[in-house]
């Protein structure tokens, strides 16, 4: 066979992008809660890096225990993005991160400038 009998593979395998970069809002209470949660944690590393880093990492551990109360509350069918393992394995992750992190916070102490 000559190169030029071969099917041509490069159409084959084209990728529709529209599909890829298309913008849609979550389907599930449970992807909004994960937006939700993000954000705060987003927010807390944010004020941590330029302000007062207590107040950040408070607010990081807060979003943290409210996701893990979401996980807890809401049914597993609107769970979405927010489930990754079992209902209870994930909130207790997600509890014992926020504690740590709230528990590191107000025991380190002030650092002399």
């Amino acid at each position: 066979m000559s190169g030029s009998e071969e099917p041509d593979s490069r159409s084959e395998n084209k990728v529709d992008l529209r599909k890829a970069t298309e913008v849609t809002k979550p389907r599930t209470l449970g992807g909004l809660v994960y937006l939700g949660v993000l954000a705060g944690a987003l927010t807390g590393v944010v004020v941590a890096a330029l302000g007062p880093w207590r107040v950040g990492v408070s607010v990081l551990a807060v979003s943290m225990l409210l996701g893990a109360g979401a996980r807890l509350m809401i049914p597993e069918a609107n769970t979405g993005m927010l489930k990754v393992r079992n209902r209870y394995v994930d909130a207790a992750i997600l509890v014992a991160m926020g504690v740590a992190i709230i528990v590191l916070a107000t025991t380190i102490p002030d650092q002399i400038r």
